[in-house]
């Protein structure tokens, strides 16, 4: 957490930091916190749509042997669920947020 810089809330301009400022400050901390939550969620959804991408473009690879594409197959499945899964999730929850 970034250390209190008491100019940003004095808005009196006293140099004191009395309640109410100290309020603000705290729902500006929340408020950071809560964009920077949703970011790295962002990002966790987008790494498992990206990573559904690259799974199915290796499968498409010209050396792959069928005995190897078959035990593939079955983790796939798997993969592609728990995937689907997080940004499915992701969009689920912004969207429904977004809405109340």
């Amino acid at each position: 957490m970034d250390p209190i810089n008491k100019e940003d809330f004095d808005r009196e301009g006293d140099g004191v930091f009395n309640e109410s400022e100290f309020l603000m400050y705290k729902e500006n901390e929340k408020l950071k916190a809560t964009i920077r939550k949703q970011a790295r969620q962002a990002a966790m959804a987008w790494a498992a749509l990206i990573a559904m991408f690259v799974f199915t473009a290796a499968l498409f690879m010209p050396g792959l042997s069928i005995e190897r594409l078959d035990s593939l197959t079955t983790m796939s499945d798997f993969f592609y669920i728990a995937q689907a899964g997080i940004v499915g999730a992701f969009v689920g929850v912004s969207t429904w947020i977004s809405n109340r």
